[in-house]
């Protein structure tokens, strides 16, 4: 997975060890370009991680670390689509789930022929 399920990353705080803004913020818009581009998977990740672009922490370079091993291990996987039949739906929200400013996440998936293709 490209997060490690039920991982929560919060703003820093005054005890968090801060890391160099600008390699984090290279690495992040690299995998955007990359989510846009090729790989719809990564868009949760990346919107997460693209949070924390001011001030980004050991435990954000870590989880930068962690979605870079899963594009190394899915680096042979790639979208099938077969006989168009059914557009199929799905969504998911949770309710305040930000530790910082408390707002709520939204998401959904479309897929066409069992590829997911928004």
């Amino acid at each position: 997975m490209p997060m490690e399920a039920g991982q929560r990353l919060a703003l820093a705080k005054e005890v968090d060890e801060l890391i160099e803004p600008c390699k984090y913020q290279s690495l992040v818009g690299s995998l955007m370009y990359l989510a846009v581009g090729t790989r719809p998977d990564l868009a949760f990740a990346i919107g997460t991680l693209s949070k924390f672009n001011a001030k980004p922490t050991t435990t954000d370079s870590l989880a930068t670390k962690r979605l870079l091993r899963y594009l190394k291990e899915t680096i042979g996987m790639a979208l099938v689509h077969g006989i168009v039949d059914n557009l199929i739906g799905y969504t998911d929200s949770d309710f305040a789930g930000d530790l910082d400013d408390r707002k709520s996440t939204a998401g959904y998936v479309f897929t066409l022929a069992g590829a997911a293709i928004s």
